[in-house]
């Protein structure tokens, strides 16, 4: 069979700056009204890095890529479509993704991916829940009793609620997806102080192999319910250097990128160094069309 890339997907585009663009003003308005602009370009991270978790945990696709790179971005959000870019697009040098986007897509792309299997965005404190976990092997070789750690967090980072499974996973193959998932059974938590109406949970599972933590991560939203005055849990096995980011809703904006281009010695970015045969090879082939014209007028004209 052939291989598919799936080269496109999201539909809820929003300009470098968070504004809604004007063919998707109407979407938002309907899932998000009343945000902020940096609010709707978290949630924009988080939707395109759960979509692309979920492509890729149902291993329908060769490739995933993001259809946006280096595009446009009207100041005014007009328009159908933007890429994911800082701002500040005025030379190569500044050309650097979102914090928060490139913070998540090192993640979701991580060679041995883990994803929160599960979608649902609306809970009811004290619900009864099953929460897929699942591994991604793609390093060509089996992972063998990786412990994995499911943990819930309130909006400050403290741990809510906490479990640790090992998990094995074969490596992809013809024969085998590369894919292995537990689930976790659990009770949403319900702490007065923490999981009252309209409350964001934040759900991460991870692991840490060859001194790297990798996660992937939901947010759940509080809905009414009955709440408990009792005392937060302890995990003393539970390492909270090893947990991603605390959940801040400030931090956000001001996660540490890292490199965010690809540089030589001379500070040039890639994009720089082939921009002048980007040029060049489009001044060929516009005069190559040029030509064709000419001499296929000529013809018809003798």
């Amino acid at each position: 069979g052939h291989a598919f890339i799936l080269n496109e997907h999201g539909e809820y585009w929003i300009n470098r700056e968070g504004k809604a663009m004007s063919r998707t003003a109407g979407t938002w308005n309907k899932v998000r009204p009343g945000i902020t602009d940096a609010e709707r370009l978290t949630y924009y991270c988080d939707l395109m890095a759960a979509q692309l978790e979920a492509f890729r945990t149902g291993r329908a696709y060769t490739g995933l890529l993001f259809f946006c790179g280096l595009g446009s971005s009207n100041s005014a959000a007009l328009g159908d479509t933007s890429d994911v870019l800082e701002p500040d697009v005025s030379s190569a040098r500044t050309l650097s993704l979102h914090p928060y986007f490139k913070y998540l897509m090192e993640n979701v792309n991580a060679p041995l991916g883990i994803v929160v299997d599960t979608y649902t965005e609306a809970r009811t404190p004290g619900e009864a829940v099953s929460v897929p976990v699942t591994l991604v092997n793609d390093t060509g070789a089996p992972v063998n009793d990786l412990p994995v750690t499911l943990v819930i967090r309130a909006a400050d980072g403290t741990v809510l609620w906490a479990e640790r499974r090992t998990m094995s996973v074969a490596a992809f193959s013809p024969d085998d997806p590369g894919t292995a998932t537990e689930l976790f059974e659990l009770s949403v938590p319900a702490y007065k102080n923490y999981c009252a109406e309209c409350k964001e949970l934040l759900v991460q599972a991870f692991y840490t192999r060859d001194g790297r933590t990798v996660f992937s991560q939901r947010k759940w939203t509080m809905e009414s319910a009955k709440l408990s005055d009792s005392g937060l849990p302890k995990y003393s096995w539970l390492d909270t250097k090893e947990l991603p980011h605390k959940y801040v809703r400030k931090e956000y904006l001001s996660v540490d990128p890292g490199e965010t281009t690809d540089c030589d010695n001379s500070g040039n970015t890639k994009f720089a160094r082939i921009l002048p045969w980007l040029i060049g090879g489009t001044a060929l082939v516009l005069c190559g069309a040029a030509a064709a014209i000419i001499i296929i007028k000529k013809k018809h004209h003798n």
